[in-house]
């Protein structure tokens, strides 16, 4: 019975997020800040993920994380 409602919650909670490239350009500020980057270093970031998104489709950035070492 907890296990059901989990289970409901998590799959509302899915279905209610919006994956998008806004998304993922904000994970990467947070985490550079986070890493205490500087502006200089943050904006180069931004600008090469900006540009991959023209260029790499959702399963090639899957595939070279999964192939990554990190």
């Amino acid at each position: 019975m907890i296990k059901d409602a989990y289970l409901a919650g998590l799959q509302e909670g899915q279905a209610e997020q919006e994956w998008n490239n806004q998304s993922c350009l904000g994970y990467a500020i947070l985490a550079a800040e986070k890493m205490k980057w500087d502006e200089t270093l943050t904006k180069e970031l931004v600008r090469a993920m900006y540009r991959s998104f023209d260029f790499v489709t959702l399963n090639e950035a899957a595939d070279a994380y999964r192939g990554s070492i990190y």
